[in-house]
């Protein structure tokens, strides 16, 4: 069976240039999930962001949800998953991030990479341990690629 949201406005009922709207945005851990999807037409879609009257589009800082946790709890957990000191699953769960989602997708985490001049990240640490089920000291378990051209291996333990 297929979902769909619609094509009317669930704030004003136009059928005009109707767009989806992520409830819970994605980078702070909302789904694709339909139940998390509001059909909106782009004037009230731009009013939502913008958290202004649908009629006054002032051009103020974006209102929106905060992030469930702190800059310094992201940056710390993405300094750690960087570095292939944690695996995916638990860098998301100290950033109270849905299972679902991708830290890749997250904004903030483009930036965080983006400022260090990070270009990729291979962490292979929940790979290692749904196969195997546990880590060897000294053992490569990803690696971080700088855009100096830099390669850094990184091994657990060590």
């Amino acid at each position: 069976m297929k979902y769909t949201c619609g094509s009317v406005c669930y704030n004003c009922g136009s059928t005009e240039g109707i767009e989806y709207h992520h409830i819970v945005p994605l980078y702070v851990g909302g789904t694709n999930n339909i139940s998390n999807i509001a059909c909106l037409c782009s004037k009230c879609h731009k009013a939502v962001h913008w958290g202004g009257h649908i009629n006054d589009y002032r051009a103020t800082i974006k209102t929106g949800r905060p992030h469930k946790v702190s800059d310094d709890v992201l940056d710390a957990a993405f300094a750690e998953y960087t570095n292939c000191q944690i695996g995916t699953r638990e860098c998301k769960s100290k950033i109270k991030m849905a299972k679902s989602c991708k830290i890749k997708d997250m904004s903030y985490y483009k930036r965080y990479v983006k400022e260090r001049g990070i270009v990729s990240v291979k962490n292979n640490i929940d790979i290692i341990l749904k196969k195997r089920g546990y880590l060897k000291s000294g053992e490569i378990v990803g690696e971080t690629v700088y855009e100096n051209g830099t390669v850094e291996v990184h091994k657990w333990g060590i």
